[in-house]
């Protein structure tokens, strides 16, 4: 019917790192990707948007199947999560952690350089999963970004909260997350996790948050 490009006339909310936020361009050229706009795999309609992660830039993308708008939102390149404090968590942006060696649970180490990164480029991330008004996107580290899909416009409202599926540089993975009941299920390559509000937590051996 029409061809739609993801590269020009785009609006943008990049991160500052000197303002330590987030600023809003309009009418921008991006460049997205090589050979092809978006990771492998890392896309999904929700309503009339198209949303995707970018193949080499660490951003949320979305267009308007219908009108062609094109939005981006620039994403921190991964989490390195504290273990005993969430204000302590850091966000690395631009690229991932110069040290991630991801292992297996019997310890071998799992790939080359491609399987290192952060899930941006030429390796495949996992297929988003959409839980009500909520998306959930995990990348190659284990870092997962939740957006509300309801916003009327992309911009760093729409990031309801990113969270780690193991510790950073340490973890990795290619799955999709699933929800059952009450419960996001997800798997490593070290474990499988159950996440549930405190309240619902039992005896059962589990990883909440």
């Amino acid at each position: 019917m029409r061809e739609q490009p993801l590269y020009t006339g785009a609006t943008v909310w990049k991160w500052n790192a000197s303002a330590e936020d987030w600023s809003r361009q309009t009418d921008v050229a991006v460049k997205a990707g090589k050979g092809h706009p978006n990771t492998n795999q890392a896309n999904i309609v929700i309503g009339d948007w198209h949303w995707f992660l970018p193949h080499n830039v660490r951003y949320l993308g979305r267009v308007h199947v219908e009108t062609g708008q094109v939005e981006y939102l620039e994403l921190p390149a991964q989490l390195m999560p504290d273990e005993n404090s969430r204000e302590n968590d850091v966000w690395l942006w631009g690229r991932g952690h110069a040290g991630n060696l991801p292992r297996n649970a019997g310890g071998f180490a799992v790939g080359d350089h491609g399987h290192t990164g952060t899930g941006w480029g030429h390796i495949s991330a996992a297929s988003p999963t959409r839980v009500g008004r909520y998306l959930f996107l995990p990348v190659v580290t284990g870092t997962v970004y939740v957006i509300d899909t309801t916003v009327k416009l992309l911009s760093p409202a729409a990031l309801v909260a990113i969270n780690d599926l193991g510790p950073g540089g340490e973890t990795w993975t290619l799955a999709t997350v699933t929800c059952a009941g009450d419960r996001l299920f997800a798997h490593t390559m070290k474990e499988i996790i159950c996440i549930q509000s405190p309240a619902q937590s039992g005896s059962d051996t589990q990883k909440s948050d």
